[in-house]
């Protein structure tokens, strides 16, 4: 069989199997190859993004989902972002992302647990543990006891 280089969707893919089995750097190159052929592929730049977070390369996790971000407007590229400013001990700007997030998708758990999570990073504890309730309320199988201490 000879596949046609040229293919964007077999690059795309490709980088989501690589991804799948945990080889990261051809995930990688497969993302990149996809980028090269379609720039404005933003899947491609949201799972590169996601790449490079796990190869602990925040910065170049930061650039491509914000050139995820500027191609399509989604809660979970911003809730992608908020994470890896937090990573990067970004708090303000990570609770600006986060709220971003969800701003398009209030119902978010994972955001509203990065909110909290930014908001005691920041010392605004009352805050935070009002965000963790909404998580106890919606869902009281989350763990939260990391913040027992903070919310008394």
């Amino acid at each position: 069989i000879r596949l046609d280089s040229s293919y964007q969707e077999a690059w795309y893919y490709g980088g989501l199997v690589n991804v799948e089995i945990g080889k990261w750097d051809d995930a990688y190159e497969f993302f990149t190859k996809s980028i090269e052929l379609a720039p404005e592929h933003h899947l491609s730049y949201q799972m590169r993004s996601g790449v490079s977070f796990e190869h602990f390369n925040y910065k170049l996790a930061l650039e491509d989902i914000n050139k995820a971000i500027d191609l399509k407007d989604s809660s979970y590229y911003y809730y992608q972002k908020a994470v890896i400013l937090d990573q990067m001990d970004q708090f303000e700007e990570s609770l600006e992302s986060v709220n971003l997030a969800l701003e398009r998708d209030s119902t978010d758990l994972g955001s509203i647990f990065y909110k909290a999570s930014n908001l005691v990073n920041l010392n605004r504890f009352s805050e935070g543990c009002k965000e963790l309730q909404k998580i106890r309320s919606r869902d009281p199988s989350w763990d939260l006891s990391e913040f027992d201490e903070f919310c008394k």
